[in-house]
């Protein structure tokens, strides 16, 4: 099982390449055909490796899970950034698209809801775009409650986004 073979660690600048792809692929399938191209190309671009370097030589907030010695997934966490009623946040949990469906994401969750709560950041508050199923259904099925909506500016186009939480 692929789980058995997945360690979550901390994350580390040299993990920038694997890094930079795992997000390039899990958004370009994640959000096509959702965001418009040209902004969704934009964000692709912007987090290349020199931009992860800099990230994870600099956030204490973010675990990777590896696969085989390669980073293959990610969450970056803290504290909540809204004003519900919830202390920790989860700002990214992104899984490269051909290991997902293995329970890495799982992990990462998991991992992340444990460091919060270590930190004394109590309740745990995750957004996805309402359109992104695959990501809510994955939040519904880890417990989380359909706790408030809000809309999301790509561009041209806004998206709904719901917010889970967890008490």
């Amino acid at each position: 099982m692929l789980t058995d073979l997945a360690h979550v660690r901390p994350g580390r600048p040299e993990d920038a390449e694997a890094l930079s792809r795992a997000f390039r692929e899990s958004w370009l399938v994640a959000y096509n055909g959702m965001m418009p191209a040209p902004q969704l190309r934009t964000f692709v671009e912007r987090r290349d490796a020199g931009w992860w370097r800099d990230a994870l030589a600099r956030t204490q907030g973010q675990l990777v899970v590896e696969v085989d010695g390669s980073a293959v997934g990610y969450v970056t966490f803290g504290g909540s950034r809204s004003s519900l009623p919830y202390a920790g946040e989860i700002y990214e949990l992104y899984v490269a698209p051909l290991q997902q469906g293995h329970g890495l994401g799982v992990q990462l969750f998991e991992s992340a809801r444990e460091r919060l709560d270590r930190r004394d950041l109590k309740g745990l508050l995750v957004w996805a775009l309402t359109d992104n199923t695959i990501a809510c259904e994955f939040y519904r099925r880890r417990g989380g409650l359909e706790t408030a909506t809000a809309i999301e500016r790509f561009g041209h186009k806004l998206l709904p986004k719901t917010a889970f939480g967890w008490q």
